[in-house]
This record gives structure tokens, C-alpha cells and sequence, in this order.
């Protein structure tokens, strides 16, 4: 039975850093790219879809990647930049909530199900978050009223973190 969710790994982004290998998410792993291991292990939630955003110059690679055994995940390419450009590429290929994950980021699995679980008993927005007390370079949450999620900042100068608080991977 599926679930009533989308999943979209974000897989546009350019792997500068990751010199002298071209995209993470393409890192062999156990005998098979990371991203089919992460695909693999999405599937046993039962979501309603998945969707793989490329960029221009990695979509070739990840179709290559994903081949026939998973044809049942959609692969669209972004235009632009930033994870909305993703949203805005994957928008009509995802059906109702979505659970959007980094393809080369390595995840709890565990954790991904306490996430689904608790989805299903309130049907909200769910952000997994940590407080940190040095300078985190990633996601910081910069809350309304110290509640509710406004914004999230991602690699803000030291001078400019919102908050305490930054967004986990699951």
C-alpha cells in the first residue's frame, strides 16, 4: 500500500568541493552508486512517487544510473539555481506532502520512519532541527515568535545566524 507522499532528492547541485570526483551521489558504494542505495532504502516507506532532480550537466549521468530497473522514478532537470528552482522543476511530478532529501547526503533511516510515522498522525510540516553552539555551515532556522519556521537560511556569515537552531538531514 503507498503512502500519502512524494519524495524529491535533490541531485542539481555541482559537487565543487567533492574535486577529484564529479558528483557524489555517483560515489560507488557497496558495489552501486549512492543515490540507488538511497532510492532503495526511500522505497520501503511506500511513498506515492519519487523524483530525482538533475541539472544539466549530471542528467545524462543519472539517467545512465537510474537505467531500467528504476523507471518508476521521475528524473526532471532544474533551471535555475537553489532548492526552489528544484521544487518549481519537480512540482508536477509530486502528489500531496513531500519529503525533500539530498541524494549524496548518507541518512538514518530510522529516523526517516519516526518522520513518516509522526506525518501520518498529524499531517503537518516536519523539519528536523538540532541546537548548535559553534558556527554550523548549513541550514539555520530563523523562527516567527521563537515557534514557527520562516525561513531557512543556508550558510549564513558567523555575524548573521537567526537562531540557534539548524535543519538536520534526515
Amino acid at each position: 500500500m503507498k503512502n500519502g507522499f512524494s519524495v524529491v532528492f535533490l541531485a542539481a547541485g555541482i559537487s565543487s568541493r567533492f574535486w577529484p570526483f564529479y558528483e557524489k551521489f555517483a560515489l560507488p558504494m557497496f558495489g552501486k552508486p549512492l543515490i540507488l542505495h538511497e532510492i532503495d532504502q526511500i522505497q520501503r516507506l511506500q511513498p506515492k512517487g519519487i523524483v530525482v532532480v538533475a541539472n544539466d550537466s549530471n542528467v545524462s549521468m543519472l539517467r545512465s544510473i537510474l537505467g531500467k530497473q528504476y523507471k518508476l522514478v521521475d528524473l526532471v532537470v532544474q533551471k535555475g539555481e537553489g532548492q526552489g528552482a528544484a521544487l518549481v522543476a519537480a512540482a508536477e511530478k509530486i502528489y500531496g506532502p513531500t519529503l525533500i532529501v539530498n541524494s549524496s547526503d548518507v541518512y538514518s533511516f530510522e529516523l526517516l520512519d519516526q518522520l513518516v510515522a509522526k506525518w501520518q498522525k498529524q499531517r503537518g510540516m516536519l523539519i528536523t532541527a538540532r541546537k548548535v553552539t559553534n558556527y554550523y555551515l548549513g541550514g539555520y532556522l530563523k523562527l516567527h515568535e521563537n515557534v514557527d519556521v520562516e525561513l531557512i537560511i543556508e550558510k549564513p556569515d558567523h555575524a548573521d545566524v537567526p537562531s540557534d537552531l539548524v535543519r538536520v538531514v534526515a
